[in-house]
């Protein structure tokens, strides 16, 4: 009985043995979706990646996924209507988003020597506002801060002096810009 090239591989195995060593987990996921391919073309466009990838960290980089928290519970939240994110979510958002912004940039500069790369890193969209409005947001320790919108600013400028709680304001209103 003649063994098909995959069960030869053993590619479940080799997948297993990456999946291990990835450092986040959109990183599993992408080794799950990984499929046995046979098209020379995509093949060989894969392994130059790997070999720029492989360069890009023995050259003493990083890539900055080690760090990041998981996306795909709030992913999946906002794409609901009316739902919003709590501000640990958005912290979490603000390290993906500054680690994509990171990515781009230092792939920018080393251009001509990983040009696959860069090419990929390219294709990340720019988040550098949505980035600004989180950290302008959110404060570190996760509070909301009282200048996070105009209208969060002035509903606690007016909740003052009714006597209206700002905590409860700020929860109301925060993120209005986003």
């Amino acid at each position: 009985m003649s063994r098909s090239a995959e069960e030869v591989l053993e590619f479940d195995k080799l997948r297993e043995l990456l999946r291990q060593q990835t450092t986040c987990a959109p990183g599993r996921r992408a080794v799950e979706v990984l499929a046995f391919s046979r098209n020379t073309e995509f093949l060989q466009a894969q392994f130059a990646l790997i070999r720029e990838a492989r360069e890009w960290l023995r050259s003493g980089n990083e890539l900055g996924f080690g760090g990041l928290a998981d996306p795909e519970s709030w992913l999946e939240k906002i794409s609901g209507i009316g739902v919003a994110l709590e501000p640990a979510e958005f912290l979490d958002a603000a390290s993906l988003l500054e680690t994509s912004a990171w990515l781009r940039g230092q792939f920018r500069e080393e251009a001509a020597k990983f040009p696959l790369l860069t090419a990929a890193a390219a294709g990340v969209g720019d988040f550098r506002e949505m980035l600004a409005t989180i950290r302008r947001s959110v404060l570190p320790n996760g509070d909301i801060s009282d200048d996070a919108s105009p209208t969060l600013a002035n509903s606690l400028q007016h909740g003052a002096s009714a006597g209206v709680d700002s905590e409860n304001a700020k929860a109301d209103f925060a993120f209005a810009e986003c």
